[in-house]
């Protein structure tokens, strides 16, 4: 079972897609020295992110918006395991057209959650 949910367990997903593996993002420096070798810096540790595609209804779209607006963090369930953290929203395209009630209305993004705890469920 695949579930976004806010952290007081609301689901905010109808359906995860496309969900990668955990990811790393660091700050690396390289240098050629003057002999021509290279010389690779790091600083601190890389950030640990999930991509994955969201599919949402209007009053979900609206609850992601509003966390991610406020810099709120969500829990992504992945089978056993929880990751907890900060998304990055690209934007809202509407999967379903002419469906005047707001439930049927569905929206897909790409979101990016980058990982501030993780666990076992």
């Amino acid at each position: 079972m695949i579930k976004l949910l806010d952290l007081s367990n609301k689901q905010l997903s109808k359906g995860i897609k496309s969900l990668s593996p955990v990811l790393y993002d660091g700050i690396k420096i390289e240098n050629t020295l003057l002999d021509g070798s290279l010389h690779i810096q790091t600083i601190g540790e890389p950030q640990e992110y999930i991509n994955f595609d969201v599919l949402a209804n209007h009053s979900q779209v609206d609850n992601i918006n509003y966390l991610n607006s406020l810099g709120g963090q969500l829990k992504l369930i992945v089978d056993d395991k929880y990751y907890i953290g900060h998304i990055y929203v690209s934007g809202w395209e509407r999967v379903t057209v002419r469906h005047t009630n707001e439930l049927n209305r569905l929206y897909t993004s790409n979101v990016k959650l980058v990982i501030s705890e993780n666990g076992v469920v």
